[in-house]
């Protein structure tokens, strides 16, 4: 039984780390998401300003 349940073990912290990376990446993802929509929106605003 114990050699059935260090294999889960590592797999759950081999889990673990490619989890972390992964948020890393959302949260990278998400705020270059949210820059680029304030530019456009920056975008848009200025242009119908200047109209």
């Amino acid at each position: 039984m114990s050699g059935g349940s260090s294999p889960v073990h590592e797999s759950a912290s081999a889990r673990r780390q490619p989890g972390r990376l992964l948020s890393g990446w959302t949260i990278r993802l998400l705020v270059a998401f949210v820059i680029s929509w304030l530019l456009l929106l920056a975008f848009f605003a200025s242009g119908a300003v200047s109209h």
